[in-house]
């Protein structure tokens, strides 16, 4: 009986270990600089709806890095995403940019100077997770 209720106990740790309790994480880089990318609205055991991600980056203090137009924005998730789609903002416009499935590759920076503000969702069999976060475009 006790040999039986240990195993039980390892199986079910096990179980929930394999669950993953928080979504993967994302990396992104413009030219070898790192970008600061911040958890929004996702589903991932339980669910978090945030503000839209202009409000939400202004709430966090982010401060974007700056980085030369048409430079290259690199994107990683820890574990590749079933499917992806990236949207951005600027000046109050919002943009879809595309959507994949697999791990994102590399996408092309504007040509034009000013702030903007990206959103890349991804789907994974365990949830769903929005990153965000923003660039500023020298001139």
């Amino acid at each position: 009986m006790r040999s039986n209720m240990l195993v039980a106990l390892t199986s079910l740790t096990l179980l929930l270990a394999g669950c993953g309790s928080h979504p993967p994480t994302l990396s992104a880089q413009v030219d070898g600089v790192g970008v600061p990318a911040v958890l929004s609205s996702h589903c991932w055991k339980s669910c978090a709806d945030y503000p839209l991600p202009e409000d939400h980056l202004r709430a966090e203090g982010y401060k974007p890095p700056v980085v030369k137009a048409e430079s290259s924005l690199k994107l990683a998730f820890s574990t590749a995403p079933q499917e992806w789609s990236l949207d951005r903002w600027q000046g109050g416009k919002l943009q879809h940019v595309g959507t994949q499935r697999g791990m994102p590759q590399s996408i092309l920076m504007p040509t034009k100077a000013g702030v903007y503000t990206y959103a890349i969702s991804g789907d994974w069999t365990k949830g769903s997770a929005m990153y965000i976060f923003q660039v500023e475009i020298e001139e």
